[in-house]
C-alpha cells in the first residue's frame, strides 16, 4: 500500500463488507469510514459511535481490529491497536495509545466547572484541585484499558466496559476527555442535571474543526449515494463549545491554549501528509477551524453573522 487513496479504499472495503451483513452499518459507512480514517491516522483519540443504532459489539470489535491491521501502512503508525469501548449504553472507538498519552499530559484540557446556589447556576474555570481530581479518576480508567487491552486474544471481540471502572468520572465529563476535545465540562452527579439546564439556555461559542479527507470524498463521489450537504459533513473532523461567558475570562491563555491543541492536530496530519506525497494526495490535507459565537444547545444554531471568525492552517498538497 503506497498512497493515502489505497488507505481509504482498504478502510472502506472493510467498513462496507461489515455493512453488507449489518443494517446499523449500512446506514452510516461513510461516516464511520471517516472516524476510522481519523483514528487511524492519529488525528483523534477516540470516537463516539452514537451514530450507530444497536451496533452489535462483535463486528464493531472485528472491524477494529482489521482497520488497525492497515496502522502500517501509513507512516509513523507502526503497531496501531484500535479497541471498542461501551459505557452506558454507547459504544467507541478508541486508541488506546494516544488516550494514555492524552492522560500523561495534566494541560491537555481545560475544565469548566459548575456552581450551584439555591436555583442559580452558572459556569466557572474549574480550579486546580478539582482539575487534578479528575486527572487521578481518567488515569485510573486509562490504566484499567490497558490492561483490559494486554488480555490479547481473551479481549478479542469484546468491548472494555468503561463503566465498570470505579471512580470514573460521569459520562459528559469523560465524553470531553475520550474524544480530545481542549475544553470539556467538568460535572458530578450532584450537579449534572443543574448544569445541563443551564446550558440549554446559554450563549455558546461552538468551535467546529474541519480537515477534508480528499480520497474519501472521491469515494463518496463515485458511490453517488450521499447528497452535498452529507459530504460536507464528512469534512467535520470535531465539533466542541464553550460558554460565551467564560470567553472573556479565558483571555489570552485560553486562545493560546485552543491555538497549541490546533497546531497538535494540524501536526499529526502534516507529518502523515508529507510522507504520503510520493503519491497521490494526502490523507488529510488541511485542518481548519470555525468559531460561531450565539449558538444554543437546543434546537438550531443561533449564528450572530458578524460574529463568525475564522482560523485555519493550511496543510499543502504534495
Amino acid at each position: 500500500m503506497k498512497d493515502a487513496a489505497e488507505v481509504v479504499s482498504r478502510v472502506v472495503g472493510a467498513v462496507r463488507t461489515k455493512a453488507s451483513r449489518c443494517l446499523a452499518l449500512r446506514r452510516t459507512w461513510a461516516v464511520l469510514s471517516r472516524d476510522l480514517l481519523a483514528l487511524l491516522a492519529g488525528l483523534r483519540p477516540a470516537v463516539m459511535l452514537d451514530y450507530i443504532a444497536d451496533g452489535p459489539e462483535d463486528a464493531l470489535c472485528q472491524l477494529a481490529a482489521e482497520v488497525a491491521s492497515f496502522g502500517p501502512c501509513l507512516p509513523g503508525t507502526p503497531g496501531v491497536q484500535l479497541a471498542v469501548v461501551e459505557n452506558d449504553g454507547c459504544c467507541y472507538m478508541v486508541r488506546p495509545d494516544l488516550l494514555a498519552a492524552r492522560a500523561a499530559d495534566t494541560s491537555a484540557v481545560r475544565w469548566i466547572a459548575f456552581a450551584t446556589t439555591g436555583d442559580s447556576t452558572c459556569c466557572r474555570w474549574a480550579d486546580k484541585a478539582e482539575c487534578e481530581a479528575v486527572h487521578k479518576e481518567l488515569l485510573a480508567v486509562v490504566e484499567a484499558l490497558h490492561e483490559f487491552c494486554m488480555l490479547g486474544d481473551g479481549a478479542k471481540d469484546k468491548a472494555f466496559r468503561m463503566g465498570a471502572c470505579s471512580g470514573a468520572p460521569i459520562l459528559p465529563s469523560l465524553n470531553g476527555w475520550l474524544l480530545g476535545y481542549p475544553v470539556a465540562y467538568l460535572v458530578d452527579a450532584a450537579n449534572v442535571d443543574a448544569a445541563a439546564s443551564w446550558l440549554s439556555s446559554a450563549d455558546l461559542a461552538l468551535y467546529r474543526v474541519m480537515t477534508p479527507c480528499a480520497p474519501l470524498q472521491e469515494v463518496l463521489n463515485r458511490t453517488g449515494r450521499l447528497n452535498a450537504a452529507s459530504r460536507a459533513d464528512i469534512d467535520i473532523l470535531c465539533s466542541f463549545t464553550v460558554p460565551a461567558a467564560l470567553l472573556a475570562s479565558g483571555g489570552d491563555s485560553l486562545e493560546e491554549h485552543l491555538q497549541r491543541w490546533l497546531e497538535g492536530v494540524s501536526s499529526t496530519a502534516r507529518n502523515q501528509a508529507v510522507a504520503s506525497c510520493s503519491n497521490s494526495a494526502a490523507l488529510f490535507y488541511r485542518v481548519s477551524m470555525e468559531k460561531l459565537k450565539g449558538v444554543q444547545h437546543t434546537g438550531q444554531p443561533r449564528v450572530l453573522a458578524s460574529a463568525l471568525t475564522r482560523c485555519i492552517v493550511f496543510i499543502d498538497r504534495c
